[in-house]
């Protein structure tokens, strides 16, 4: 650490024993005294930024402490490392100080204002609107603030009322006696940092990891992935679900997928009232866990009663709205492209659930780009059934029931109505095969499992037969994986199992004309059990 003698106003590298100091908290200027200028003791009393050190030291003085620190000139930012070991450590450093004076430049007490007036003056000043200045608030033990010309406005205790007004942190937070904000939930934190800025996009990020006790390296130029990876760096130390609390602004464009982090403080605006529990998981069990697929949540799952696939969800997180012992704060997600990997939907929503239910671990997407939403559609997917192969020429002359849907290009037949309903047939016209085949289609999910078991018949018709076919079959009782019907020196060999297809879990059908067999089977039907749970 290198501090100012007040007396000397010499620089000086301290090690080991720190001792006790003043430190500034102010908004930058044009004119700022760098560390380069500072040591040359010439360029240093003559530098415009000068001035602020001066009156730094004076005040220290009046109040008997030896030294300064101050972010402008006791930090070399030529050398990257010691920029981002004191990034790292400005919270600590804001902690262990003596006292910290908050210079707020662009306040005037010229008029005498005070109550009201004086706390509408000050949500005015910029000092209010920076991001780094947040935690030099929060930090210190004492924060004694000081307007233009360096006169006193008065200590943070004193003014916890005005402060709170402007800033939205708790009074507890800013007393004599501040309440640990390790025990503040990472959305109420989130949102005090609402609607600050900072010079560089990284900063927004950096200036936070003393305020959620984390450490990452500095990064400059990643631009908004340090917020990403400062919420990761988060769910790395605590297991508190209202860091899933935020809302997307409703300007900023059409946005129908998200993933499961925020993009910027600013989406906590309003969650500060959002109240995280702990689990009632058994102890050393991890409910939160980041990996390349996204981040695992183990919670209570709420899946769309209406569809027969896990397609769409609403997850009920570990928080509730103040005192609403009733409910749970829940986000809705939709599966990518039929995948096990979920986005966030409607993320401009938090919503109500039911406070119990069944927990399962699910992914979540952690950030995602508009460009990656695209690819979605055909969430009908998921669990169709696939015509992996069909004999050259063949082609799909009807589906039945009627609604249900047969897309030719993919040969996919998706789940749907007809599934609770009872069956579906496809229509296939195959060459070197007579009439038309039907082949017949019955899927079950066991609503405790999730399991789909698929069963299956094929049959031969005339076309205008096929109809009154479908509509007269039943449901196979035998099990197996294959149908073949015997033509001549053929054999039609429909052949049915489970796979997947471009991360897709599918019901694959092979349809094959065969040379026939010494001693064919005329007829083996089929049932099957997916041996996953969807």
């Amino acid at each position: 650490m290198r501090l100012i003698n007040s007396e000397t106003l010499q620089l000086k590298d301290v090690v080991g024993q720190v001792p006790p100091y003043a430190i500034l908290s102010h908004t930058w200027g044009p004119d700022e005294l760098s560390y380069q200028s500072y040591r040359d003791p010439e360029e240093r009393q003559a530098h415009a930024g000068y001035p602020k050190v001066r009156l730094l030291c004076e005040q220290a003085r009046r109040d008997g402490l030896g030294y300064v620190w101050i972010d402008t000139c006791c930090i070399d930012k030529s050398s990257s490392a010691e920029l981002s070991e004191a990034i790292n450590s400005m919270f600590r450093w804001y902690g262990e100080s003596a006292t910290c004076y908050a210079y707020i430049e662009d306040f005037d007490l010229s008029d005498d204002d005070v109550g009201i007036k004086m706390t509408a003056k000050l949500r005015a000043c910029r000092w209010f609107s920076r991001g780094w200045t947040l935690q030099e608030l929060i930090a210190p033990k004492q924060v004694h603030f000081f307007g233009a010309g360096w006169q006193a406005i008065g200590e943070r205790s004193a003014m916890k009322t005005a402060l709170a007004a402007i800033t939205g942190i708790d009074e507890d937070v800013l007393g004599e006696n501040p309440t640990d904000i390790k025990l503040i939930s990472v959305a109420k934190k989130m949102s005090w940092a609402a609607g600050r800025e900072t010079t560089r996009v990284e900063d927004i990020a950096y200036c936070l990891l003393g305020l959620f006790d984390v450490h990452m390296p500095m990064l400059y130029g990643e631009g908004a992935k340090a917020f990403v990876r400062l919420q990761e760096e988060i769910l790395r130390e605590s297991e508190d679900h209202s860091i899933f609390c935020w809302r997307a602004a409703r300007d900023r464009g059409p946005a129908p997928y998200r993933g499961i982090l925020a993009d910027s403080p600013d989406e906590f605006r309003g969650s500060q009232k959002v109240v995280p529990f702990p689990s009632l998981r058994a102890a050393g069990s991890s409910l939160i866990t980041t990996t390349s697929r996204g981040v695992s949540l183990t919670s209570t799952v709420f899946w769309d009663a209406a569809r027969e696939d896990r397609i769409v969800a609403q997850v009920g997180l570990n928080c509730r709205w103040g005192d609403d012992f009733d409910s749970v704060i829940g986000i809705a997600l939709v599966s990518h492209g039929g995948t096990d990997q979920y986005f966030r939907t409607s993320p401009t929503e938090l919503m109500s659930l039911p406070s119990y239910g069944r927990q399962e671990t699910i992914y979540v997407a952690k950030s995602v780009h508009l460009r990656q939403v695209t690819p979605i559609p055909k969430l009908n997917r998921q669990s169709a059934i696939y015509f992996s192969l069909l004999p050259r020429g063949s082609e799909a002359k009807a589906v039945y029931p009627d609604g249900a849907k047969y897309d030719k290009q993919l040969r996919l037949l998706e789940l749907g109505p007809w599934v609770a309903d009872g069956k579906a047939g496809l229509v296939l016209e195959c060459p070197g095969v007579p009439g038309r085949i039907l082949v017949l289609f019955w899927v079950t999910r066991d609503p405790e499992t999730r399991l789909y078991t698929y069963a299956f018949d094929v049959k031969t018709a005339l076309p205008e037969m096929a109809h009154a076919w479908f509509l007269a079959a039943r449901k196979p009782r035998e099990p197996g994986s294959e149908h073949t019907i015997l033509h001549g020196r053929q054999q039609l060999v429909v052949r049915g199992r489970p796979g997947k297809v471009q991360g897709f879990d599918l019901f694959c059908v092979e349809v094959r004309v065969e040379e026939a067999r010494l001693a064919p089977s005329w007829r083996a039907r089929s049932v099957y059990s997916a041996s996953r749970i969807l």
